[in-house]
């Protein structure tokens, strides 16, 4: 992850009706956005561009991805039974 990415500061809390967002601000997103997905960038201002390959900053592997689905479905199951 890049250096500084995980403070507080440098993230946007956005809420609506249907949940809750946390997305990076400002240069950060779009620094981000190219290392994340893959996309061509200047590498500094008014410098050369770039095609950056696709580099998941965030992100879990399958096999704790499906982990976290079934504790969260046993937990569900558990709440189900005693309501």
């Amino acid at each position: 992850m890049m250096k500084g990415s995980r403070e507080a500061r440098r993230m946007a809390l956005k809420a609506t009706p249907g949940g809750v967002e946390i997305d990076y601000s400002g240069r950060l997103a779009r620094i981000a956005s190219v290392h994340q997905f893959g996309s061509v960038d200047a590498v500094a201002k008014g410098g050369p561009q770039v095609k950056y390959a696709a580099r998941g900053l965030i992100g879990a592997p399958p096999e704790d991805v499906a982990y976290v689905r079934e504790r969260i479905m046993a937990t569900l199951e558990l709440w189900a039974m005693r309501n």
